[in-house]
């Protein structure tokens, strides 16, 4: 209880009880004494243990200024224009997009929670005074008990108002009686988050939402201090139009099912996904699995999939495995042109997401551990719960991620149509079919059945076993 409210709690005492109190047995002075020394240490002790449990929910970096004017986005002049943008195309705005978080303070993505919300642009004249490209954006939600604005723009449009009031990047000021705010910086580019009532310092997660926006995906983490909040793990997100995977059509006859239990499942690959264990709030669901086979071909089909759910079915993970059908034409339409990879465990990933019809984030990721190829795929599971996942699958892989991978093999497929090829790779005793997807002015027709050809290409194979033509590095012809 604050000061003021207490003060106004004693005030509002009722008048008996002041009376019963005047008339209640006295005590001797040394009990009163030992009394009220008691009573005192026991308000200390609580006013500290009060003030110590309210300083572990405060950010580390957290400061106390005094702060007055406020900028003054909008409105425009005439002459000036302003766009509304969902949150969606706010993200795709260059550059100020990037700035902004793709999660809020409770881990959901930012475009879920507030579907309905409009970034407005204001693409100021550059001969007023603070004339920049603004972006603002205002988010309120029940899990806080206030709203938060936020302002980007460039690192100048910000300069004057911060040297003035002696303001630093990544510490938390209180505004006028009840506000506060803090600036963060990424390039040459400034994001402020702003509260006219309530302190940024007590939400606990705040530098997560901070840290969610794609400026901070590539930055260093630097060494710990004091004075600035730990950055999150270098996380290099891939946006695709969608997550709809190709997949092969086979043949299943239902005579050749094979049911399993999970125990007999995890034993068959070898590997017990304790999703889980890394995000308490999943559960595993019960599913049913198998395998098809007979007694000619033996096991031709094994893919199955293992479902994390959260209580309220919002939040699900799904981690299929599979290790004799291995398909391996999975293509995403890329919205930018370049692929990007994510050091995990010294292996190096492509992380893919989208947002589905309904705004749900998907995320999405493939990749073998040993022989068994693994599909991770996560419906509003926050990034950096989805890599901690991610980390849990790969294990300690002892790799080094260098950047650059080399294959050889023997070309058993040329797809003229697709201008793709396949290969089979010898690697630890197994022959692998890698598909590689070549660029425009590389043709399949320039490749014969039976040749071999030694590829190299920048990360992991993007998708299981296929190789993706924006990280083609080179191909070459041996013999």
């Amino acid at each position: 209880m604050k000061c003021e409210e207490l003060f106004s709690a004693i005030g509002e005492l009722d008048g008996r009880f002041v009376e019963e109190a005047a008339s209640a047995p006295k005590f001797s002075s040394k009990k009163q004494m030992i009394i009220r020394l008691g009573a005192l240490v026991a308000c200390l002790m609580l006013a500290v243990s009060a003030a110590y449990l309210h300083s572990l929910n405060r950010p580390e970096v957290s400061y106390d200024g005094t702060v007055g004017s406020e900028h003054d986005v909008f409105p425009l002049t005439d002459n000036e224009t302003c766009l509304e943008l969902s949150i969606e195309k706010a993200y795709e705005y260059e550059p100020l997009g990037e700035l902004l978080p793709r999660k809020w303070v409770d881990g959901r993505a930012l475009s879920e929670c507030f579907p309905d919300k409009t970034a407005l642009v204001a693409e100021r004249q550059q001969n007023i005074p603070g004339g920049r490209t603004v972006m603002k954006l205002i988010l309120d939600s029940p899990a806080i008990k206030t709203s938060i604005t936020l302002i980007v723009s460039d690192e100048d449009y910000f300069e004057e108002f911060m040297s003035a009031n002696g303001f630093e990047y990544d510490r938390v000021y209180s505004h006028g009686n009840d506000g506060s705010r803090i600036y963060v910086k990424s390039g040459g580019y400034v994001i402020e988050y702003f509260t006219e009532r309530g302190d940024l310092a007590d939400i606990d997660e705040l530098f997560d939402m901070i840290y969610s926006a794609e400026c901070f995906a590539e930055t260093a983490e630097p060494e710990a201090d004091l004075e600035t909040p730990k950055r999150r793990q270098a996380v290099s997100l891939n946006y695709v139009e969608n997550l709809d995977v190709a997949s092969a059509f086979i043949n299943l006859s239902g005579e050749d099912y094979a049911a399993m239990t999970y125990g007999e499942l995890t034993e068959y690959f070898g590997i017990a996904p304790s999703v889980d264990e890394v995000l308490p709030y999943l559960t595993r669901t019960e599913g049913n699995y198998g395998v098809y086979r007979t007694d000619v071909r033996g096991i031709y089909y094994d893919s199955n999939a293992i479902c994390f759910e959260s209580e309220d079915g919002t939040r699900r993970l799904n981690v299929s495995l599979a290790k004799v059908f291995r398909h391996v034409y999975d293509y995403f339409d890329l919205i930018s042109d370049e692929l990007v990879f994510t050091d995990i465990n010294g292996r190096e990933p492509a992380i893919f997401c989208c947002t589905d019809e309904n705004g749900r984030s998907r995320l999405h990721a493939e990749f073998l551990i040993g022989s068994v190829a693994v599909y991770a795929d996560a419906e509003n599971i926050p990034y950096e719960d989805f890599v901690s996942c991610l980390k849990e699958l790969v294990g300690e892989s002892g790799q080094s991620a260098g950047g650059e991978h080399t294959v050889t093999g023997t070309v058993n497929t040329v797809d003229s149509y697709a201008n793709h090829i396949g290969i089979i790779v010898d690697k630890g005793g197994e022959k692998l079919s890698y598909g590689i997807c070549l660029p425009d002015g590389i043709s399949a027709d320039d490749y014969s059945m039976g040749s071999t050809v030694t590829v190299t290409f920048k990360g992991e194979p993007a998708t299981v076993l296929t190789v993706w033509k924006e990280q083609l590095i080179s191909i070459e012809t041996k013999g």
